[in-house]
């Protein structure tokens, strides 16, 4: 058994990029789910109406089931309830039967076979997979091992090259060279991008096909039947090989040359590696990292909790104290740990926040506006939960015994982290 590379994949500066507003949540089309996202009430209203379709349905969701895992597929299916139940219910079989994938000696000669490989990142981070379709050799390579490779290596990019909360999506250059009505196995290809939409939901941010031949047209109209009109609309085509528009975001460095890159063409596809420390396309974009006193400062708070942490940036700091607001009355505890019972000071050690000193400090808040604005959304929170549970539609026979959890009962502290960061960001 062959065990996965260890070398980081994941560049030092990805850590330091956080997604702005409109990159999270464009219009109705969400981009980042996870990490400490804070879901809108619109969409946690539709969370919540699924959870109990599911319900009516007798269908019990799995813990993996989290409220923006949810939203993902809510999002994918149009929210429609019962086509995200069936796709639920076809997920969750795929996981429960179909993974860990291991990687063994002959599925590490395809992985070799440049199929389907990872060569840099674009502008905001995101991997760039490159999809050598053309490569489907259905004589040499049967179609078990092709979609075991496939979801190898999907699994692996979304467990080692993603950051949740930072970079969710993925870039892919899709090359179709020579492929046409007489070479393309139309339902294979079909199955393939099914696969790629039916279990990577919301993944995709643009696919570049390449070498696209007018041949290539017709089976494609075929194929993009069965997909997402989101998915449809993200994919670009090119009859030469190098997609002018990938590097309206992505450093020409991070590309082979065979694509209108600057890196040499890759030869060992695995294991994967860091191509180069250039990303950015423009000084703007150097704009989105944030320094490592704010990363830290993140930290402290437990504003990077549920997020991936590169424990080499925190700063270390050396003992201090710090004055500290009294324990506020609509909470028993504090996600930043700061509410001390008795003691209006606290002795700061290196593994202990001192987040209100930093944000005082930087003239970014008074310590008494942040009890003023918990207070608020206290209240705020405590009314959309009744609204919440009165607008949803319950059955009359549900199971009395059916707990079920508003929003507002854990978001006061999920909004204390939430409101910090953005002060930090700003």
């Amino acid at each position: 058994m062959i065990s996965k590379p260890n070398k980081p994949v994941i560049p030092t500066d990805a850590y330091l990029f956080f997604p702005s507003r409109k990159e999270i949540k464009n219009n109705d089309q969400r981009a980042i789910f996870d990490g400490n996202i804070e879901l809108d009430e619109e969409e946690q209203v539709m969370v919540l109406q699924f959870q109990a379709f599911a319900e009516r349905n007798n269908y019990t969701l799995k813990p993996m089931w989290t409220p923006s895992m949810i939203l993902r597929f809510l999002q994918a299916n149009n929210f429609k309830m019962e086509k995200t139940l069936n796709s639920i219910k076809d997920h969750t079989e795929f996981r429960e039967t179909r993974l860990p994938i291991q990687l063994t000696d002959k599925l590490l000669h395809f992985l070799n076979y440049g199929f389907l490989y990872v060569h840099g990142r674009d502008h905001k981070f995101r991997p760039i997979v490159v999809f050598n379709i053309y490569k489907m050799d259905l004589k040499a390579f049967d179609i078990q091992l092709i979609t075991e490779a496939l979801t190898f290596w999907l699994e692996y990019i979304v467990d080692e090259f993603m950051l949740p909360g930072q970079v969710e999506d993925w870039v892919f250059i899709t090359n179709v060279k020579g492929m046409g009505l007489a070479s393309i196995a139309v339902q294979s290809v079909r199955k393939l991008f099914a696969y790629l939409q039916d279990h990577y939901k919301c993944r995709l941010y643009r696919m570049y096909l390449v070498n696209a031949s007018p041949g290539v047209y017709v089976p494609w109209q075929l194929v993009k039947k069965f997909l997402d009109g989101d998915t449809v609309e993200k994919v670009q085509f090119y009859k030469s090989q190098k997609p002018k528009n990938l590097f309206t975001h992505a450093n020409r460095d991070q590309v082979e040359q065979q694509f209108g890159g600057n890196a040499p063409n890759l030869t060992q596809y695995w294991p994967p590696k860091i191509i180069s420390s250039n990303y950015f396309v423009s000084e703007e974009d150097k704009k989105s990292l944030i320094t490592k006193e704010k990363y830290t400062a993140l930290y402290n708070s437990g504003a990077l909790q549920n997020m991936k942490v590169n424990e080499d940036l925190l700063i270390q700091t050396p003992n201090t104290k710090v004055q500290v607001i009294e324990k506020a009355p609509w909470s028993t505890t504090s996600s930043l740990g700061l509410y001390p019972t008795k003691a209006s000071t606290l002795e700061l050690t290196e593994q202990v926040d001192n987040i209100y000193s930093y944000l005082y400090d930087k003239q970014k808040i008074s310590v008494p506006s942040i009890e003023i604005k918990m207070e608020e959304r206290a209240e705020e929170e405590e009314d959309k939960s009744e609204e919440i549970l009165e607008n949803t539609d319950f059955d009359d026979d549900m199971d009395e015994n059916i707990v079920i959890t508003t929003p507002g009962e854990n978001r006061c502290r999920e909004f204390e982290a939430s409101f910090i960061s953005q002060l930090i960001l700003e």
